[in-house]
């Protein structure tokens, strides 16, 4: 539903238990690990790798990787592997 009202595909943000646990992997999305300190067990798009220090900011703070994905309309979620 989402993808059809805002025309772009979403991403699921979840641990890698969750989303195997509930096939998240049925619904096509993009998937955007928070598995904080550990390697995602699945594919992802974007890895919530650890919270950390940022000058400026009181605290820690979520420190997010995305992978280099090709800039192709076309590409889909299963070209990441």
């Amino acid at each position: 539903m989402c993808e059809e009202y805002y025309g772009v595909k979403p991403i699921i943000y979840s641990s890698s238990w969750f989303y195997k646990h509930y096939n998240l992997k049925q619904h096509d999305c993009w998937f955007w690990s928070g598995d904080i300190n550990s390697t995602p067990k699945v594919n992802y798009l974007i890895h919530q790798k650890k919270l950390k220090h940022v000058i400026g900011i009181v605290g820690k703070v979520d420190y997010n990787e995305a992978k280099d994905i090709p800039m192709n309309p076309e590409s889909t979620y299963d070209s990441l592997e």
